[in-house]
């Protein structure tokens, strides 16, 4: 028996889908499961376990455990689905690069969800082992494909860093398209947080608040949405990203609209399991009104792009390669010694200052001032 320890900085979307798909593909007789908050972790914890697998560490307290982990003879797995190396300034995590760094330094494997991310993060971990894994879908979660309504219901739902995206590509013609259909059309928004106040008949765009991953999947599941947008600037951050949008849409039944840039050229045949939309405002108009004109007869592209799912990303070969790959470290029968793991005081201390003053700059630069105090109170 392995006992995997698995460690994350934060609870968000994002690491709720990691947790969710780990603990399905290391449902297996020979390998047990402890998943825990790096702050929270103990050296009790790291002595029980074989292998440390961190979902993208970039704090303090994931370095440590690291550099504490591999001078016991330990195995550490990293895991890195976005390029947060390659961050922006503004970003509030710009300033933990450094952590990120030194952890894919001591990593024995670094688990990636976009083979172009390996290019780039070879050069701060040359002797680990790169494991590419992908998102699987069970067949009893595809839902069947809805027909044609008498509203064609459009969603977008994402982080609320994906504002821009929205208003650089979606906002600028997307009173035209209310004006041009009606009630006919229903726009709903999940996340991203535009703002409409200069929009007639806004009160077709509902919002919704962020959810849950479990909640997320419920409420997508419950909508039978149409249509499905998925804006993406076309450049080196975004192009490492992973192509769950598609997942998404194939899954819950919703014909995607995706800008014509990886990651979604790796899975999306435009025309056949999705659509490809150009860059630009009016190539999204173009794109929403061709799909909302003909969505009858394009509920066969979402059938297919379903087929694809059950072929490629099933439950069942995307465990039975994940654990392939990682064979390696799992079958290592190396002998451990005692963890030496303590946590400073004043390094936590100020480590946590730090953090919140980053989190409260870039909120004012991205927000304001006044959005910043409301979100603090």
């Amino acid at each position: 028996m392995k006992n995997i320890l698995i460690i994350y900085d934060q609870i968000d979307n994002t690491v709720e889908v990691n947790l969710t798909i780990l603990r399905a593909l290391f449902d297996v007789d020979y390998l047990s499961i402890q998943c825990q908050f790096s702050k929270s972790v103990t050296k009790h914890d790291l002595n029980g376990c074989d292998v440390c697998l961190a979902i993208r560490p970039s704090s303090l307290y994931s370095y440590n455990i690291a550099k504490s982990i591999k001078a016991s003879g330990r195995k550490l797995v990293t895991l890195f689905d976005d390029d947060l190396l390659n961050i922006t300034k503004s970003s509030s995590l710009f300033w933990r690069i450094k952590y990120m760094k030194s952890c894919l330094a001591l990593s024995d494997c670094v688990i990636i969800g976009n083979a172009h991310i390996q290019e780039s993060y070879k050069q701060y971990a040359p002797h680990a082992l790169f494991v590419l894994s992908n998102t699987f879908v069970r067949e009893s979660d595809i839902l069947p494909v809805q027909p044609a309504g008498d509203v064609v219901k459009i969603v977008y739902a994402a982080g609320r860093d994906h504002t821009p995206l929205f208003d650089e590509f979606v906002k600028p013609e997307i009173e035209t398209i209310l004006k041009k259909y009606g009630d006919k059309v229903e726009l709903h928004i999940m996340g991203i947080e535009p703002d409409l106040s200069g929009i007639d008949d806004s009160c077709r765009i509902i919002r919704h608040q962020p959810r849950s991953y479990e909640a997320y999947m419920e409420f997508m599941c419950k909508n039978h949405f149409d249509i499905g947008l998925a804006p993406l600037h076309d450049d080196s951050f975004s192009n490492k990203k992973y192509f769950r949008k598609y997942i998404d849409y194939a899954q819950f039944g919703v014909l995607g609209l995706y800008s014509k840039c990886l990651p979604y050229t790796l899975v999306v045949k435009d025309g056949y399991n999705g659509l490809y939309v150009g860059n630009t405002p009016k190539e999204w108009y173009k794109s929403i009104t061709y799909a909302i004109d003909n969505i009858a007869s394009l509920k066969s592209l979402v059938q297919n792009s379903q087929e694809h799912l059950l072929n490629e990303f099933s439950y069942s070969a995307v465990k039975k390669h994940f654990l392939e790959e990682l064979s390696p470290l799992l079958n290592n029968n190396s002998v451990a010694s005692d963890v030496a793991y303590k946590k400073s005081f004043a390094g936590s201390a100020l480590y946590e200052f730090k953090f919140r003053y980053y989190q409260v700059k870039a909120s004012i630069l991205a927000e304001g001032v006044v959005k910043t105090i409301r979100k603090i109170i």
